[in-house]
């Protein structure tokens, strides 16, 4: 077969995938209601679940309700609170009291996932949303609750602000898929964290 047919086929499968993925979680079933232990909403037991995918295969501890999302790429689970404000040390201590993370971006495809899950799939009108990354380590070092900053970065022109004192934040803008900083005490955010996807012992 023709070797650059096979690329092409193959660039073409995974970026169809992932369009899928990215704008409506996936190309499986539609949305459902499930009714599962634990997931409640305002109207009782049932709660809805955006993501086929996260209900099937994120830590089952996590509800499951339309801001669980799955993204296959990385193999990793994701919740979006939206509906709570906080400084970025508390919304750091919720994720890890779950056994998660703030979100970590370590490439250009995951940025983007964030956007669209943010803006298209949860609609929500708030402008920025904590991720994981500071400089609360070492003051103007940036680094990842994960591990460094390293070559993927995506800050908005004339960030980060380096000389701003107490900006030492980062938070996620869903109107142009970019970070900047924010004082960490600020009580205004909503945030993501992630998950490893569950696996059974």
């Amino acid at each position: 077969m023709n070797f650059g047919l096979v690329i092409l086929l193959a660039t073409f499968t995974v970026s169809h995938a992932f369009f899928f993925d990215s704008l409506f979680g996936t190309s499986a079933p539609k949305p459902t209601v499930k009714t599962t232990k634990g997931a409640t909403s305002a109207q009782g037991t049932k709660a809805v679940v955006l993501d086929y995918f996260a209900h099937k295969l994120c830590p089952k501890h996590l509800q499951r309700n339309r801001y669980l999302m799955y993204y296959s790429y990385v193999k990793r689970c994701y919740t979006f609170v939206i509906t709570d404000r906080a400084d970025w040390f508390t919304a750091k201590a919720d994720c890890a009291s779950n056994g998660g993370n703030l979100m970590n971006i370590h490439q250009s495809l995951e940025n983007f996932y964030l956007g669209m899950r943010d803006q298209i799939a949860l609609g929500h009108a708030d402008a920025y949303i904590w991720i994981g990354l500071s400089d609360t380590v070492t003051p103007g070092n940036f680094s990842w609750i994960n591990g460094p900053l390293k070559t993927y970065k995506h800050w908005h022109t004339g960030q980060p602000k380096m000389g701003t004192p107490g900006d030492n934040c980062v938070a996620y803008s869903h109107d142009t898929q970019d970070w900047s900083t924010f004082p960490c005490n600020s009580t205004k955010l909503g945030w993501v964290c992630e998950f490893g996807r569950y696996t059974k012992l």
